[in-house]
């Protein structure tokens, strides 16, 4: 189990922090929906009328794939009566396709009674198709085949066990296939295509947190606390959760929301700062790279023009770079696994666990908390500067000012700086047309906006809603006649 000590930052208080757990049963929370999808299919599995049976399970590191797949394989072994077998392979220690044939298989002979020998003369495909046929015909069990980690691996191994194993065995609809991994693969024949049943595994939601806090004995409040610095991140959650109970242990202290705050700096930071290093940045091989998702993490959207205004702002050297470069480092980045598709900002963006755990230990570093308010400051600057030169696409750049402002702790200007901006755009009569598509695009993007109200607070969210209210009654859109 890895450990942070003393030794490995200057701001360890001599105790030991756990940063992951090997699974146990009794510690897994949450995760209902999914299981429930799991047992759905395997019910048409068992008739041959499988909908989508390859789901594949994808989320940022540490949102508890690993855990998740266990606890299916726990679920649905033999021994539960459950008429299923449960086949699973870590690709993160099998990269060689035959390896994983044989592992499927030794995985399966240890559930159910001996098979015939298969050849190894025969393909991976042919073995397991044997295998999972004699298995249903002689004990009538359904398949449940895991592949975990599958981001671990080369592509040309992802098309191989997708050509050789899943293709041949998913065609009858009667075996379940699960991918997990932290993004969606390309899987590259029709027939397995259309069916994968995308399967997000996202943060923690506020009942999950809530089924933690009864496991272990935290009150709501607490639980809130060390949210304020996890953002439902579920290995960030149960380390600080650990770690932190252990310190109070230590103390002689209850763990409350006061003891969260008082360690922010003893216990709190060197986990954030473990969780980056050696969980979000253990797949970037580039420093360039993580120093650019650092940058990236002050903004909610990847934007080559703001991250070059951030980048030079601390490196001269960074002005002389051409377009180009931003335009790739912004790929380098969607290729880390640590970027996703953000609907409501109209582009991609840091996953909202990895940006903020990134942005947070920024702010909390006593050695990067000016450079982090100095970002957070430009920031602010350069969507104001985007709002008067691009005032038709102004409805996003207005949230992110005022995000940029809660960051700050300055939330008491929001208001009346954004009130500001939407005057000034009222006063400019070349866009008066366009006022009410950008009064109803930011009504809508701002309703939907769940981390702008997390940052704001409800009493200062619910004071820009009358000013976006007001923006959008004063423009309405035009019914056609």
């Amino acid at each position: 189990m890895p450990l942070l000590k003393d030794s490995e930052t200057s701001l360890g208080t001599g105790a030991e922090f756990p940063l992951e757990e090997p699974y146990r049963a009794e510690a897994f929370v949450g995760r209902r929906g999914i299981l429930q999808l799991i047992e759905k299919k395997v019910e048409c599995a068992k008739r041959g009328a499988a909908i989508r049976p390859l789901v594949e399970l994808y989320g940022v590191a540490g949102t508890g794939k690993t855990w998740l797949t266990r606890e299916i394989a726990r679920l649905f072994r033999p021994g539960q009566q459950r008429g299923t077998a449960v086949i699973m392979v870590d690709l993160q220690a099998t990269p060689i396709l035959e390896d994983v044939a044989q592992g499927l298989i030794t995985s399966l002979e240890g559930q159910v009674p001996p098979l015939e020998p298969k050849p190894r003369a025969q393909t991976p495909g042919k073995m397991i198709a044997s295998a999972l046929a004699e298995m249903r015909e002689r004990d009538a069990f359904t398949p449940i085949i895991i592949f975990d980690h599958t981001e671990a691996v080369a592509r040309t191994l992802l098309d191989l066990i997708e050509e050789d194993i899943i293709f041949p065995n998913i065609m009858g609809n009667d075996t379940i296939f699960i991918a997990a991994g932290q993004s969606r693969e390309g899987w590259k024949k029709f027939e397995v295509r259309r069916r994968v049943e995308p399967t997000p595994v996202p943060r923690f939601s506020a009942e999950e947190m809530a089924d933690l806090a009864d496991r272990e004995g935290l009150g709501p409040e607490t639980l809130r606390a060390i949210g304020n610095y996890s953002f439902g991140h579920p290995l960030t959650t149960a380390a600080l959760v650990r770690a932190l109970k252990s310190q109070a242990g230590h103390d002689g202290q209850p763990l409350t929301p006061d003891h969260v705050v008082t360690q922010e700096q003893a216990t709190v930071l060197p986990v954030l700062g473990r969780i980056v290093n050696e969980v979000f940045f253990k797949r970037v091989a580039s420093e360039e790279v993580k120093h650019f998702l650092i940058l990236a993490s002050c903004l909610r959207k990847l934007n080559a023009n703001p991250l070059r205004t951030l980048a030079t702002q601390e490196n001269k050297e960074y002005a002389e770079k051409p377009g180009t470069f931003y335009l790739d480092m912004v790929s380098n980045m969607v290729n880390t696994y640590l970027c996703e598709w953000r609907k409501q900002l109209g582009g991609y963006g840091l996953d909202y666990q990895a940006g903020r755990i990134l942005d947070k230990r920024e702010e909390l570093d006593p050695a990067t908390r000016e450079k982090w308010a100095q970002r957070h400051q430009r920031a602010t600057a350069i969507w104001a500067d985007f709002t008067e030169r691009y005032p038709r696409n102004s409805a996003g750049f207005l949230l992110e000012q005022a995000y940029h402002l809660g960051r700050l702790g300055r939330r008491n200007e929001v208001a009346a700086a954004i009130s500001a901006q939407i005057q000034k755009l009222s006063g400019n009569p070349a866009i008066q047309w366009d006022f009410p598509e950008v009064a109803a695009i930011l009504k809508e993007r701002f309703a939907e906006d769940e981390e702008l109200q997390q940052v704001l607070g409800e009493t200062v969210y619910g004071e820009l809603g009358i000013i976006i209210d007001q923006f959008s009654e004063q423009y309405p859109i035009s019914e056609p006649s």
